[in-house]
């Protein structure tokens, strides 16, 4: 209730007792006065028109003023409210920092354990006394404050504080020459808005100023962070040359192309074979099968350093394959850290339905046609790269009425000639791939007649659809995608060989909206290097750092 604070002796008839009170309330770091109820005062006497016109024209429109300023009072809850976001959120990354602080001292404690085991290992006269270094951990980003949505509320409250004025300026200009509300009564009614508004605009500062720190920490932590997975790329590839040279205390390793062929028609069910570093031209062909429980294994050097070119010896050109699996006569086999090349076909081709081939760390490039292609088999794909090759990545298909399964996990597909996938009646899934700048379709699905799906992978830049399936109206099996980023694909993300919007609008609200990604390949850190990491600052990246448990597409 807003009144004239006159004297007793010279309070004007009709006049209304009552009165508003400020709390002052402190936030952050600033005092800010937070209104529950506001004293109003006008010590001046009326000029014009007579000694009561003012005052008798302030009481009539009291109500109305009364009613405009009584909901000011609730913007000093919401400013508190805001101030306990803020102050949690700075709770949370102080933790966070402490948390980086603790992972800094024990990577550094790390570094000079690895140092030592290192050492040991160079001068070990037994394989058996060879130990693995230790990975390094991450750091954690900083989380960003806000966005907070009551902030919007100041807009709220900056309508209020206008319609205040108005009211006031609209009584004074219908009463003129009498003026109603003098610039003292109208100062002290608007004070408690200026004050709040000031404090969401202080508040606003703080928190603009907390996220620019943010930013320029983070930005140290992402170099940190890249620092440390270089690292750990370099004791991967170290660790593995241990666990080779292990292995070659009781298998020897074949450094020759001629004794690479010949063990390949005598090796048995539960051998492994070391091939050493260097190009072995030929074409490979196995006479025996592994089991399920005990596999053939052929093992390259650590690095994809040991390729297999596709090379026919008595004509002295390209072979139609750099190797050759049939699966007649061999299955359950397991190929690491070798590099497929070649071949005026396919650089590995498996036909007769070959069952359990598991690729771990490898790559097929350059061929004709496919890197890999699978004509009736099962195979599993991981960690590998399928680059380079003529009229496409990976072919499956074969025999519909067979249970063929695929299994790609952590692949990158990539600036091969035609289709990134091409795909037959698949059973499967896809993980953790890159299906990029390939020239069709990204993968290509035909009569999916069985259960395949595609999750966090990326699908972008190809010169046909990124996702192309081929209608079939009998079709009964499932077929999605989940948690992956498709755009950027020159036909279109989603093709089919008919309108299906159903089918379309399912996989868009199944995967992340295209629209928010560039259109170009600034995702990744060099594209035309063929290296597909994920780009620091990237939107895809900054993803996985809000959301740690979430990881999308390939990493070498």
């Amino acid at each position: 209730m807003i009144m004239d604070k006159f004297p007793p002796s010279q309070r004007p008839r009709g006049s209304r007792l009552g009165r508003f009170g400020a709390i002052a309330f402190p936030l952050g770091c600033s005092a800010l006065l937070f209104l529950s109820c506001i004293e109003r005062s006008n010590p001046f006497d009326p000029i014009n028109a007579g000694s009561l016109a003012a005052d008798e024209i302030r009481q009539a429109n009291m109500a109305g003023l009364e009613a405009k300023t009584a909901l000011e009072a609730v913007f000093a809850a919401d400013l508190a409210a805001l101030h306990a976001l803020f102050a949690k959120d700075l709770a949370a990354n102080d933790s966070i920092g402490k948390s980086n602080a603790r992972i800094n001292t024990a990577n550094d404690t790390l570094k000079n354990g690895n140092t030592a085991i290192k050492a040991a290992n160079n001068s070990a006269t037994t394989v058996e006394s060879l130990r693995d270094l230790r990975y390094y951990h991450w750091q954690d980003n900083l989380q960003v404050y806000g966005p907070y949505a009551d902030f919007q509320r100041r807009k709220d409250l900056q309508i209020q504080m206008d319609a205040v004025r108005n009211f006031m300026a609209t009584v004074n200009q219908d009463h003129r020459p009498v003026l109603v509300y003098e610039k003292p009564f109208v100062d002290s009614v608007l004070g408690p808005y200026n004050r709040d508004l000031t404090a969401f605009d202080v508040l606003q500062s703080q928190v603009d100023n907390a996220n620019n720190a943010v930013k320029t920490i983070n930005s140290t932590i992402s170099i940190y962070n890249a620092d440390r997975s270089s690292e750990n790329l370099a004791i991967k590839a170290y660790n593995d040359t241990l666990d080779f040279r292990r292995l070659s205390v009781s298998h020897p390793v074949i450094t020759q192309a001629d004794s690479l062929q010949s063990k390949t028609k005598t090796v048995q069910a539960g051998d492994t074979l070391l091939v050493g570093a260097g190009e072995f031209k030929g074409v490979l062909t196995f006479s025996n099968s592994g089991t399920k429980d005990n596999r053939i294994v052929i093992r390259g050097f650590p690095g994809m350093r040991t390729i297999i070119k596709a090379f026919n010896a008595g004509t002295g050109i390209t072979a139609p394959n750099a190797v050759f699996l049939d699966g007649h006569f061999s299955s359950h086999f397991v190929f690491q850290d070798l590099v497929f090349r070649g071949g005026s076909e396919s650089a590995f081709k498996i036909v007769g339905g070959s069952m359990g081939v598991t690729f771990i760390h490898c790559q097929f490039d350059s061929s004709g046609a496919y890197g890999l292609e699978v004509n009736d088999g099962s195979v599993d794909v991981s960690d590998s790269r399928i680059l380079a090759n003529g009229f496409g990545g990976i072919y499956f298909g074969g025999d519909q009425s067979k249970e063929y399964n695929l299994e790609l996990r952590n692949n990158l597909i990539a600036r091969n000639g035609g289709n990134g996938i091409n795909s037959v009646s698949p059973e499967g899934d896809i993980y953790d791939c890159t299906i990029a700048d390939n020239g069709a379709n990204g993968i290509h699905v035909n009569s999916p007649l069985r259960n395949f799906s595609v999750n966090s992978s990326i699908i972008t830049g190809n010169q046909g659809y990124g996702l192309f399936r081929v209608q079939d109206l009998g079709q009964v099996a499932q077929f999605e995608t989940r948690s992956s980023a498709v755009w950027n694909n020159t036909l279109g993300d989603w093709g089919l060989g008919r309108p299906d919007s159903v089918w379309q609008e399912t996989q868009r609200r199944h995967n992340l909206v295209e629209k928010d990604f560039p259109a170009n390949d600034t995702e990744f850190v060099d594209a035309a290097g063929l290296d597909y990491s994920l780009r620091p600052g990237s939107k895809l990246s900054e993803l996985e750092r809000e959301s740690p448990l979430f990881r999308m597409g390939y990493r070498p």
